[in-house]
């Protein structure tokens, strides 16, 4: 098959010159795997749906926290939505069970599994009955914290001892499924909003964010139109805790444009940033290359008298190109690996769904769309020069001088645009940097020492 033969020559030509083939190797694994590492943090968190059944009918209710009186007149009196469920974070200490250890707490109302379709992987959900006054204290379990403090031993009915917010002893009466994280953070544990302490006496203290499930016939525009009027009647009426500013602020957001909306344009201009990085790569790659064909005019003159066309010397260097792209490409997902462990070391705490980051079918499909084009990028030039050089070179008998001026010019203008790409990084960097130091130098208003 010609493309085999065209392969193996263009591995031993490639391995006729191991320096520069490795030198552009490493290159490149550089400028991919930084990209694959990127790419996977945001594929993870802003282009993946969420991991719920029909997770595009999700929605978050704005103002971005209601009280317990707000969220029931919203509920009470909108229709755009099958499910409506309040979720505030909370702290609890789990005591009596080894090291006394500092949970992070869900109080929920018994609509908040309806919402996002997912029931406990063991036991049961919360029922109306959980949150009636004087009911048992319950608690569901984060399928995490059920692993690293109970090794998955069975422990439902058990009674936790949990201080925390005025609650102590709860039963357990479910676990969560792995994965589930109905907010950006990992939540360990899950209590009824009827354990609450003192509901009448503290109920407009406690701040709850509103998240629903879309009614089939009901869309975005729709719901945020009822919001608005909904919450402008209670404020005239003057019974719910709602004002103007409470009006202005409505509106309904898809779920997962709430979790990602602030940080995906963040990570879309860092994919633009290592790209730029990869296009200086490609062009010190590309500048090897063109520096391996003066050593090559002989190679090239001799495969052309024996009858190599034009199209067949340009489809091989082309060839040599998109295979030290994908030996670059399969070098770049380990140097990924690495950076995607770093990334999740020095990642904000409250950067949502980085968990899920992996090098996984999609990342490496970009990979190896990367690495093509990438191939394409460095290879071309040469492949063209290379082909021009050759009929320059037969035509002036061997003479080489117009053949090193052009290809020298042709290096000149490609140091210039590495050049110029160093230059946008480094500004970049700097203003980074600068605003970075202009954060450390505000006054938080008292002594830090």
């Amino acid at each position: 098959m010609t493309w085999l033969h065209e392969l193996r020559q263009a591995g031993r030509a490639l391995l006729r010159q191991r320096s520069t083939t490795l030198l552009a190797i490493a290159t490149l694994a550089l400028g991919i795997g930084a990209n694959e590492a990127i790419f996977s943090v945001l594929d993870s968190v802003a282009l993946r749906p969420l991991p719920f059944p029909d997770s595009d009918r999700l929605v978050r209710l704005y103002p971005a926290f209601f009280s317990a009186r707000e969220a029931d007149a919203v509920r009470n009196e909108t229709r755009s939505y099958d499910v409506l469920s309040m979720a505030s974070s909370g702290s609890f200490q789990l005591l009596g069970e080894g090291r006394p250890e500092e949970l992070d707490g869900l109080v929920i109302d018994a609509e908040h599994f309806a919402v996002f379709a997912q029931p406990p992987l063991h036991g049961r959900a919360f029922g109306p009955a959980d949150e009636e006054p004087g009911a048992e204290p319950v608690a569901i379990l984060g399928y995490d914290l059920w692993q690293r403090r109970f090794a998955g031993e069975d422990v439902l009915g058990r009674r936790l001892d949990l201080s925390g917010e005025g609650a102590t002893g709860r039963t357990v009466i479910g676990i969560m499924p792995p994965g589930y994280r109905p907010l950006p953070w990992s939540t360990d544990l899950y209590v009824p909003g009827s354990a609450e302490p003192g509901t009448h006496e503290y109920e407009d203290m406690i701040r709850y964010r509103l998240i629903g499930r879309l009614a089939p016939a009901s869309d975005l525009e729709q719901a945020q139109s009822e919001l608005k009027t909904v919450i402008a009647q209670v404020a005239a009426r003057g019974d719910g805790g709602f004002d103007q500013e409470s009006a202005d602020e409505a509106r309904v957001v898809g779920y997962l444009e709430s979790l990602v909306g602030d940080v995906r344009d963040r990570l879309w201009l860092l994919l633009a940033v290592v790209g730029a990085v990869l296009l200086i790569a490609c062009t010190n790659v590309a500048n090897l290359l063109l520096a391996q064909l003066g050593g090559r005019e002989r190679e090239l003159a001799v495969r052309s008298a024996l009858g190599a066309d034009k199209v067949r010397l340009i489809r091989q260097l082309l060839t040599e190109s998109a295979l030290l792209g994908l030996v670059g490409g399969i070098a770049g997902v380990g140097v990924a690996a690495l950076g995607l462990s770093l990334l999740r070391r020095l990642a904000p705490l409250d950067l949502p769904r980085l968990e899920g980051a992996s090098l996984d079918a999609s990342v490496l499909a970009f990979a190896l769309a990367v690495s093509m084009l990438a191939s394409l990028l460095f290879g071309a030039l040469p492949a063209l020069r290379g082909s021009r050089a050759l009929e320059r070179s037969l035509r002036e008998g061997g003479r080489g001088s117009t053949t090193s001026r052009r290809r020298l010019q042709w290096n000149d203008l490609l140091v210039g645009t590495e050049i110029a790409l160093c230059v946008l990084l480094a500004v970049g960097a700097g203003l980074l940097l600068k605003s970075l130091w202009n954060l450390g130098s505000v006054d938080p208003g008292f002594r830090l020492e």
